[in-house]
């Protein structure tokens, strides 16, 4: 459980990092320096305090609009980092310049990377919690 858990802070890391970069073309956040991770980190707690279990429609609406902004942000900042590059996995694979792959994989990406790590490190966190207690 312990390994998921880190696995979740790294994806959690990831998406804010992509997240960041997309912001960066827009504001220089970089010159906020450390408190610039206070905006992935808000982005997080929002989508964490708007789950939509037994939620108002309000609370949907708000969970969704942030959700799809992680998405969309996650998404926008990975494409200028992976568009024609070279991947050594299983094979030599060059990721397209532009097209459905490219965005196919990049929506694939926003995904995982912004409602993979809450999900899983929910997940993670009530297992070790239970272990423990």
């Amino acid at each position: 459980m312990l390994g998921f858990t880190l696995l979740s802070g790294f994806l959690w890391y990831a998406g804010a990092f992509f997240t960041l970069a997309f912001l960066e073309r827009w504001y220089p956040v970089s010159s906020l320096g450390l408190a610039q991770w206070l905006i992935p980190l808000a982005i997080t707690a929002t989508e964490i305090f708007l789950w939509p279990q037994r939620a108002s429609w309000p609370q949907r609406i708000g969970f969704w609009s942030v959700l799809l902004f992680d998405i969309g942000t996650t998404y926008s900042g990975l494409l200028p980092l992976i568009a024609g590059r070279q991947v050594d996995i299983f094979g030599s694979h060059v990721i397209p310049e532009a097209g459905a792959v490219l965005y196919a994989i990049g929506i694939a990406a926003g995904l995982l990377l912004a409602y993979g790590p809450e999900k899983l490190g929910k997940w993670a966190l009530s297992e070790l919690y239970t272990l423990w207690r």
